[in-house]
C-alpha cells in the first residue's frame, strides 16, 4: 500500500497510473497540482489512520519553477524532509522522494543548482529518493532521441516516459519491500542498505540514497 502526496505529475494518469498496473496499491492520493512541500503537514493527516507500506512525495517540478523565479525554499524544504522521515519512521513506513524532470533543466536553459542542493539534503538526512532525470538522461541514449522530446511541456513528461519511470519506480518500490521485511527492522534503519538499489549502475553510479 502507498500513499501520494504530490503535486501535477502525481494527479495525471502517468506514472501513478504504471505503479497500479504492476500491482502496487494506492491506498490514497492526495496530491493537488501547483502545490509545494510546505503542503506535506495539512495533508499527511489523511494518512495518519491508514496502513501504509510507502509514502511518495512529488513536489520538486513547482519548486524548481519557485527557484527559476527567484524563491528560495530549500530551509524550509530541508525541514520538511526531517518531518516525512520521522512520520515514516513512526508509521513504520517507506519515504520516497519523486525528483521528476523539467525540460528546461533538460536543455540546459536554466541551471541544476536546485537539484544538487535537494540531493545534498535528501543525502544527509537519508531520505529516498528516485532521480528522473536519470531515467530520461538513459532513455535519451539507449532510444537516440533528445531528451526534450520525452516532454509535453517544460513541466511534465510525455505519457509514455512517465508511465515507464512509474514502471521503474514500481519495481524498485517491490525490492524495497522485501528487504524491509525480510530485515525485520524498522523502514529507517533497513534503509541503510538502499545504496545497492539503483538504475544503470553501469553508465549512473548512484548517491547513497538514490534508489
Amino acid at each position: 500500500n502507498c500513499f501520494i502526496l504530490g503535486t501535477s505529475n502525481s494527479v495525471n494518469k502517468g506514472y501513478t497510473k504504471a505503479i497500479e498496473r504492476l500491482g502496487v496499491n494506492i491506498e490514497k492520493n492526495s496530491s493537488i497540482g501547483s502545490s509545494h512541500s510546505c503542503l506535506v503537514p495539512f495533508r499527511i493527516k489523511d494518512i495518519k489512520s491508514l496502513n501504509i507500506d510507502f509514502l511518495i512525495v512529488d513536489f520538486h517540478v513547482n519548486e524548481q519553477i519557485s527557484w527559476k523565479s527567484g524563491f528560495d525554499f530549500t530551509s524550509i524544504t530541508n525541514d520538511i524532509f526531517k518531518y516525512i522521515m520521522s512520520f515514516c519512521y513512526n508509521k513504520s513506513a517507506i519515504p520516497i522522494f519523486l525528483i521528476m524532470p523539467t525540460k528546461s533543466v533538460i536543455e540546459g536553459k536554466h541551471n541544476d543548482n536546485l537539484i544538487k542542493k535537494y540531493i545534498d539534503m535528501l543525502e544527509s538526512i537519508g531520505l529516498p529518493y528516485f532521480n528522473g532525470y536519470h531515467i530520461i538522461e538513459n532513455l535519451s541514449r539507449l532510444w537516440d532521441r533528445p531528451s526534450a522530446s520525452f516532454f509535453y511541456d517544460d513541466s511534465h513528461l510525455s505519457l509514455m516516459p512517465a508511465r515507464l519511470v512509474g514502471g521503474l519506480l514500481a519495481l524498485k518500490m517491490k525490492d524495497l519491500l522485501l528487504d524491509k521485511n525480510s530485515s525485520k527492522l524498522r523502514p529507517t534503519s533497513a534503509l541503510a542498505n538502499l545504496r545497492n538499489f539503483s538504475y544503470f549502475k553501469a553508465s549512473a553510479p548512484s548517491p547513497n540514497s538514490e534508489i
